[in-house]
């Protein structure tokens, strides 16, 4: 059906009761997140978001080919999902999964995308589609964000659109990049569809908001939303930041004989900040049916992160750390503090800063690497790895909370290590840096940054409120 960078869809049939299926088999490096993706999304039930019906490992398989690069493939021929050819010839298909391989099993979900339904409907009955669709699409996602996944891909291609009874049915494909509510993630998606907070790495559930608005009014207009331009953005450099520092146009100097519903809800999802935006899907949902948001159950508190509010002054002087090239400063920044007191949401926001002011400034993002680290020999073993990569991080950002005792002695051994790549490192490439979220009361670490917190104050916490 399909060949692309990550993975390779195949049409398929299951014995018994011959259902249309999509065999999924995927490629390294994203083979294992997508396949744990793809077991919490076993656990979704809806109408609208495609089935999956089984995950695993190719055991046995006939045609023993491994799966090649994309640029090993062959060009995507003309007829891509239409039964038959190299399997009627009685060899090989390309790329066809070998025994190891993992692959997920969903439904196969009939019908055409969101842009090719809603151009294909006369001009007169397009806004009525859209906002019908748009409502369909949020109930989705209200289910969705309740079970603790954000999907993170939301454009036209991956909603598919079909006739039932007459009218039209939605549903959210491929979750391949969908995480579970909280993670960071490095940024994913499609240029024009990609929210502001998720190019800065952090996606939210009000992040699929802000793409399923974006896929539905592309698809109504065909304009894009910053530029009202009559195509997609193909420059990131010139797009991402226009994105980060405006909204987009309001919907009803586009559209304006537009349903006034339609483009409230369009453009309070589209907001750049999150926090304008609908605190939930069903509450986005509720603006254009509010009967079928009544039947939504609330969303989970815990599923939306707090606005990074104080820490002012901790945060300028990590801010400072990140962007000093100077070599001599420290190599690890230690933030130390007990539970609750927002050692890993400093960190977040410190890094989430730094990569929205270099695509402001028109710089390369610096490649950041998340991860939470419960042994010593294990962060050794990854830290190791991360700078054997080609392209090391410019920034390793651990969550050592869990090691107790330990986390004295490793953060010392991230700093001698850091420090021994960069002067082996040749002369004048940019050094791999690390901050390290640690327990309380973990000693001074000779060598390293250190911002100590402590609990706000509840005068601190009434004044923020």
């Amino acid at each position: 059906m399909a060949s692309g960078g990550t993975a390779v869809a195949w049409s398929a049939r299951r014995k018994g009761d011959d259902k249309s299926l999509v065999f999924k088999a995927y490629r390294e490096p994203v083979a294992a997140a997508a396949v744990a993706e793809a077991r919490r999304l076993r656990a979704v039930r809806h109408p609208a978001v495609v089935e999956v019906l089984d995950v695993g490992v190719v055991e046995w398989s006939e045609l023993a080919r491994p799966l090649r690069t994309p640029q090993e493939a062959a060009p995507e021929r003309p007829d891509a999902g239409e039964e038959g050819t190299a399997a009627e010839a009685g060899s090989p298909p390309p790329d066809a999964p070998a025994s190891g391989t993992p692959f997920v099993v969903t439904a196969f979900v009939p019908g055409i995308d969101l842009e090719q339904y809603l151009q294909r409907l006369p001009e007169s009955r397009r806004d009525a589609a859209a906002a019908e669709l748009l409502a369909q699409g949020l109930a989705a996602l209200a289910h969705l964000h309740r079970r603790g996944l954000v999907h993170r891909d939301l454009h036209p291609g991956n909603l598919r659109v079909a006739d039932a009874g007459g009218a039209p049915r939605l549903t959210l494909l491929d979750f391949d990049l969908s995480i579970p509510i909280g993670r960071t993630a490095p940024p994913g998606g499609r240029l024009g569809f990609i929210p502001p907070e998720q190019i800065l790495g952090r996606a939210e559930p009000r992040s699929d908001l802000w793409a399923l608005a974006a896929a539905v009014r592309w698809s109504l207009t065909r304009r894009d939303l910053l530029t009202n331009a009559p195509e997609l953005p193909s420059a990131p450099s010139a797009w991402v930041p226009r994105l980060l520092a405006s909204d987009p146009l309001p919907l009803g100097r586009v559209r304006p004989a537009g349903p006034a519903s339609l483009a409230r809800t369009l453009d309070r999802c589209l907001a750049r900040d999150p926090s304008r935006r609908p605190a939930s899907a069903r509450e986005a949902l509720s603006w254009l049916d509010p009967e079928r948001a009544a039947r939504e159950a609330p969303p989970d508190p815990w599923a939306f992160d707090p606005p990074f509010v104080g820490r002012g002054a901790e945060l300028s002087r990590l801010a400072a750390w990140l962007d000093d090239p100077d070599p001599d400063r420290p190599f690890v920044a230690c933030v130390v503090g007990p539970e609750a007191s927002g050692r890993r949401r400093l960190v977040a926001e410190a890094l989430r800063q730094a990569t929205e002011r270099a695509l402001l400034a028109g710089r390369r993002p610096p490649r950041i690497a998340q991860y939470v680290v419960d042994q010593v020999e294990a962060g050794r073993t990854l830290l190791r790895g991360l700078l054997a990569e080609p392209a090391a991080p410019d920034c390793i950002a651990l969550d050592a909370t869990a090691l107790g005792r330990e986390a004295a002695a490793f953060a010392e051994q991230v700093a001698h290590v850091l420090r021994a790549a960069a002067e082996l490192g040749p002369g004048g490439a940019p050094v791999t840096r690390a901050v390290l979220a640690l327990p309380a009361p973990t000693p001074s670490v000779p060598g390293t940054e250190r911002l100590e917190l402590t609990p706000l104050s509840i005068d601190e916490i009434r004044t923020l409120l």
